[in-house]
Formats: C-alpha cells, sequence, structure tokens
C-alpha cells in the first residue's frame, strides 16, 4: 500500500514551481551539487509549460513529450541563442534520466525521440564531429590561444576566453569533474611546502582529495580577481559566477558557477577554434573533455598502467578507465587487470 501511495504522490498534479522543487528535486533524493547546477534550467523549462495551456498550469513532468521538448529547444534557441538551448537541453535530458532512475515508472521523453530529433537537439554539426581528445601538445595550443586571445572591442568574450583558460586547466592538470572543480572554495585548499591539497566532495557523495599545483591555483585565482575584482577569501567559491554577457548585468557576484555556465563558455570555445580551424579538424569540447584528455594522454604519451590512470583519476573500476579513458592499442598489458 505504501509503494501505490508513493506513485500516487508522485504523479499527482503539480501545484507550482514549490511543489514541484520540493517532489522532484529535493524529494528525490538528488545531491545538493546536482540541484544547484540544473535547478535554473528545470525551471524555466517547467514555468515555460504553463502557456501551453489555457489554465496556465504547469505540465507534470510524465506529460512531457518530445514534441514539448522540441518547441521548448525551439523557444530559447529564438530568445537566446542555439548555444543555450543545447546547453537547456542537456540540462532537461539529465534531469529526466534521473528521475527515471529514481521512478521506473515514469518514462524520459528523450526515450521516445525520434533520429531526426536527435539530429536537431544536438545543434549544428561540421565536418568530421567525432569525439577526439587533445594531446598534450594540443592542449597546451589550446591554453595558450585562450590565454593571449585580446580584443579590445570584446572585452566581454576575453574575460570568457580566460575563464575557459583557467577552468580547463585546473581540470586537465589535475583530473577533476567539472562538479568537483566548481564546489571548491577557498577554505577547501591547504597548502602543503610546494603543493597544495583540495579537500571536496567527490562522486557518489564521497569525501576526497587531490593534490594541486601551486601554478596551476595561482591561474584560478587570477581568473577571480579579474572576475571579482578582488583576492578570494576562504569563503569564496574559487570559479564564481561567470561573465556570461557583462559584468553589469550580473545580479549577484558571490555566487557560483554551474555546469551550465561551464559548458556555455566551453562552447563558445568550441565554435571560435572550429571557425578558425586552429587545430584542422572539428572539435566537440564539453566539461568531461579535459578529464578523457589527461586519461589519454597518461595512457597513449606516458604509457602508464592502466590501474595507475584509474588511481590518478578516482576511479573504483579499473575497467571503466579501460573502455572510456584510454585507447585500447595503448592499454597496459593483461596482468594490470589481475
Amino acid at each position: 500500500m505504501e509503494g501505490l501511495k508513493r506513485i500516487d504522490d508522485v504523479l499527482r498534479n503539480v501545484e507550482d514551481w514549490q511543489d514541484f522543487e520540493k517532489r522532484f528535486l529535493y524529494g528525490s533524493g538528488f545531491s545538493e551539487t546536482y540541484i544547484r547546477n540544473f535547478r535554473s534550467g528545470i525551471k524555466i523549462f517547467f514555468e515555460w509549460t504553463r502557456s501551453l495551456n489555457k489554465q496556465e498550469k504547469m505540465l507534470h513532468p510524465a506529460e512531457i513529450t518530445p514534441a514539448h521538448i522540441e518547441l521548448f529547444f525551439d523557444y530559447v534557441k529564438k530568445k537566446r541563442s542555439m548555444q543555450t538551448a543545447v546547453v537547456r537541453n542537456y540540462q532537461l535530458k539529465t534531469f529526466f534520466r534521473k528521475l527515471t532512475e529514481k521512478y521506473v515508472f515514469l518514462e524520459s521523453p528523450f526515450e521516445r525521440v525520434d533520429e531526426r530529433l536527435k539530429k536537431k537537439l544536438a545543434g549544428p554539426r561540421t565536418g568530421n564531429r567525432r569525439v577526439r581528445y587533445l594531446s598534450y601538445s594540443e592542449m597546451q595550443i589550446l591554453f595558450e590561444y585562450l590565454k593571449n586571445w585580446r580584443d579590445k572591442e570584446d572585452r566581454g568574450k576575453q574575460s570568457r576566453f580566460f575563464y575557459s583558460y583557467a577552468l580547463g586547466q585546473f581540470l586537465f592538470v589535475h583530473g577533476f569533474r567539472i562538479s568537483e572543480a566548481l564546489q571548491l572554495k577557498g577554505k577547501d585548499t591547504k597548502q602543503f611546502g610546494d603543493h597544495y591539497v583540495a579537500y571536496f566532495i567527490g562522486k557518489g557523495n564521497i569525501a576526497s582529495e587531490q593534490k594541486i599545483s601551486l601554478k596551476s591555483l595561482e591561474i584560478v585565482k587570477q581568473n577571480f580577481r579579474k572576475v571579482q575584482h578582488r583576492q578570494p577569501e576562504e569563503e569564496d567559491f574559487l570559479f564564481p559566477v561567470t561573465p556570461l554577457r557583462y559584468y553589469k548585468r550580473i545580479k549577484n557576484k558571490d555566487r557560483r558557477a554551474t555546469i551550465g555556465d561551464a559548458l556555455y563558455l566551453f562552447k563558445e570555445v568550441e565554435a571560435e577554434i572550429n571557425e578558425i580551424k586552429l587545430f584542422g579538424w572539428q572539435i566537440n569540447l564539453g566539461t568531461h573533455h579535459f578529464r578523457h584528455s589527461l586519461g589519454q594522454y597518461l595512457s597513449r604519451e606516458r604509457g602508464l598502467p592502466v590501474q595507475q590512470i584509474a588511481k590518478i583519476l578516482r576511479h573504483k573500476d579499473v575497467n571503466v578507465t579501460a573502455s572510456t579513458y584510454t585507447e585500447p592499442e595503448s592499454l597496459a598489458p593483461e596482468e594490470y587487470f589481475e
């Protein structure tokens, strides 16, 4: 009976955003990090669904269809940009995936999306966009380009590119997941001689720590000073709200950056370097690209055994490292799996 009552509670109509948030975000066991990163995109979508009916009622997640997803994608594309539409779509897709994992009797509308709509939601693609990760030398070329990009007529873009450089190098050098990097505050880093140690909540809500270099952290602090115009303090997030447009439009400069912010930055970089053909091939740059590139570098260029790479990337299962983060031809001998 309790199970049926729970199903009935989940399926009842949504009264307002507060009701939705209580039931489907905080009430579904999602982590605080996930809610912070995806809340705004989810709220925008479900508040938008009010315009689809005369009663102006918010639609229930079970009522959402692929048609709603496409309409919202077109709406955001028209109001904002293709880039923003792709980011919002990613946030929704992740939300529904997590929701259906929690409530197996619900079905994600993305499971019913046809091939035409899949291509549309992925955004424009030109050339060969297969996943290809950057080598160490290519990563250095990218970082140098972002660090030194200048344009007196577009200081906002200049700030965003330096932010992308600071965040990207931090992810690549230390193998952080994007959610781990964005949660860090000044007080979470402690110095030990010639290096720092960062303390954070890793995947699976596990307390973790990671050694970080003085140079890398100084680049992050330099970016903070550019964004906030002051020195970072202990309670400050190391990666504050990003300058997506202009500083004067940022309402709360003390809030942290979200995964959506970071994805927006990296997609802007992607569009730039593909347009100028920085590498001669089309790159698909996402928030996880730098961590994957680190795994490829450690495997292909450094020749480290897969178990050591798994330890560096903090993977519990070495098979995840072997299948996703390294090249098959460059893996260590089979004895490393034993």
